[in-house]
């Protein structure tokens, strides 16, 4: 608190020595609303302090705030269900009827896919603007 009051004292002080140093006119008007910007920060500051201290809870079984497991499971599969649509799409707008997708538990995507080398091409600049974890395995088509 003290340092507080001491902060928007000095701020203060310069506020006024800026005054009388700044010629009048149009600087003197910009200047005064820049320092009144930080005097009104400066002031405001512990109330910002009281919104970053976060209470803490306990998350022990036993207590009221347990994190449920089902709940978690539930949103990874439903993450993973969407990764999978996406995945079917780009292989459905290539045209490609043999393809496989597995989802990792480590969060790698692994393709089997059997195609030509320019569809290929075009799978993996399609899948990597939507995964980064992601490994084709390719055969190729004869003919």
């Amino acid at each position: 608190m003290k340092a507080w009051i001491i902060s928007v004292c000095g701020i203060a002080l310069l506020t006024i020595l800026c005054d009388v140093i700044v010629p009048d006119g149009n600087t003197k008007k910009y200047v005064r609303t820049v320092i009144g910007v930080v005097l009104s920060f400066a002031i405001l500051m512990p109330i910002t302090r009281l919104f970053e201290s976060f209470p803490t809870y306990n998350l022990q079984p036993g207590s009221d705030l347990f994190v449920q497991q089902q709940f978690i499971e539930g949103l990874s599969s439903q993450n993973d269900l969407a990764r999978l649509q996406k995945f079917r799409g780009v292989t459905e707008s290539l045209g490609l009827k043999s393809c496989t997708v597995t989802l990792h538990s480590d969060g790698y995507v692994f393709v089997r896919v059997c195609c030509d080398k320019v569809t290929l091409m075009q799978l993996q600049s399609a899948v990597s603007s939507i995964e980064n974890k992601i490994v084709i395995a390719w055969s190729n088509v004869d003919g």
